[in-house]
């Protein structure tokens, strides 16, 4: 009996067994890599930055007059954000301004010559009479060339009045510090009553339309991918992947770490991406791998 449920037991196992190895263990699948352009890709890491930080700095030195934007605060190009105290340049300004418009030395110089060159006329024809000598024939010819270096002279002088203007103008105008690029205000580091150096920063401001990502990739990779291609990238709480440019393929490489800089830029003109943001980036090889 116990012979007969030993013989038993040794069949059962040994269908099991049988049943094992011609039913493997399933496992799932690794998932597909993403693909762009018909391409599968790599993926990479880095954070979101602004494409654009800009230190903006007086010109000049004075006393800040008047703080024209907020941090915050959305400027474009050319527009004020900070007023230096301009009472001395605004002087200057009109004073050259009257100089200009108020000067008569070219007009009254011009009606000269033209007499000059009546009395001239008038002179040859009364030498042809013998009314005159040859010697009142010639004072006049020198009054002539006398009038007309006036003239000359005036007109020079005429034109470094107008020079004047335009550099007093351009003297008031640094009083005036502008945005050189649209952007964000980040930093406004001057209030009003505070003192500004000479090429001393004063806003700070970012650009974020577009975003940018830098990358540090192996050297190894570096034919594989150019400016202008596509890249996909996700960022960190977003399930929604947004569409990227290759801007910069470094033609450098850091021998310390053996990689080089690529580039990203991500649109951003609805303001709704942030930057300091860690971000995916799916690249599909422009090049074929070897």
């Amino acid at each position: 009996m116990i012979k007969t449920t030993l013989v038993a037991a040794l069949m059962v196992a040994l269908s099991v067994a049988v049943l094992a190895a011609a039913s493997p263990e399933t496992t799932d699948a690794p998932a597909a890599l993403p693909v762009i352009e018909g391409r599968q890709v790599r993926t990479y890491e880095g954070f979101t930055r602004p494409s654009r930080q800009t230190a903006v700095a007086s010109r000049v030195a004075g006393l800040v007059d008047k703080v024209t934007v907020a941090e915050g605060q959305t400027v474009r190009a050319g527009e004020p954000l900070v007023q230096l105290d301009s009472t001395a340049e605004r002087l200057e300004v009109e004073m050259s301004r009257m100089a200009v418009e108020e000067s008569k030395d070219l007009q009254a110089a011009e009606l000269v010559a033209k007499q000059a060159a009546s009395e001239l006329q008038r002179a040859e024809a009364l030498l042809t009479k013998n009314a005159i000598t040859e010697n009142e024939l010639e004072q006049r010819q020198l009054a002539l060339k006398v009038a007309q270096l006036r003239v000359e002279a005036a007109r020079s002088n005429s034109r470094m009045a107008a020079m004047r203007l335009q550099r007093d103008e351009a003297l008031l105008q640094q009083r005036t510090i502008t945005a050189p690029n649209d952007g964000i205000v980040v930093k406004v580091l001057k209030q009003r009553g505070e003192a500004v150096e000479r090429l001393e920063t004063v806003v700070e401001l970012v650009q974020l339309d577009p975003l940018e990502i830098v990358l540090n990739m192996p050297a190894a990779t570096r034919p594989l991918y150019k400016v202008g291609q596509a890249a996909q990238v996700l960022l960190e709480g977003s399930d929604l992947p947004q569409k990227g440019t290759v801007t910069l393929v470094d033609a450098t490489i850091d021998f310390a770490s053996g990689t080089y800089r690529l580039k990203i830029q991500v649109p951003n003109g609805g303001g709704t991406l942030t930057s300091g943001v860690r971000a995916r980036v799916s690249l599909a090889p422009a090049a074929a791998e070897e």
